[in-house]
């Protein structure tokens, strides 16, 4: 299950916007949205993408995309 605020906070952090997060990933914002609101998992190759943008470390990475 993602983490939607942890998620937003490192976007934001790094001073982007949910548009461009869509955009990276080939998504509609709606379709970033359903990720998002955990109604479809993000992929591996998804997170990666997200992991490298964002600069995440392993353990930001598996608090957003893997707790709980």
């Amino acid at each position: 299950m993602t983490d939607r605020n942890l998620l937003h906070y490192f976007v934001k952090r790094n001073g982007f916007i949910n548009n461009d997060m869509a955009e990276l990933l080939g998504l509609t914002l709606a379709g970033y949205y359903r990720k998002l609101s955990n109604q479809v998992e993000f992929r591996p190759s998804e997170i990666k993408k997200i992991s490298d943008k964002l600069n995440l470390t392993m353990e930001e990475r598996d608090k957003i995309f893997f707790a709980g």
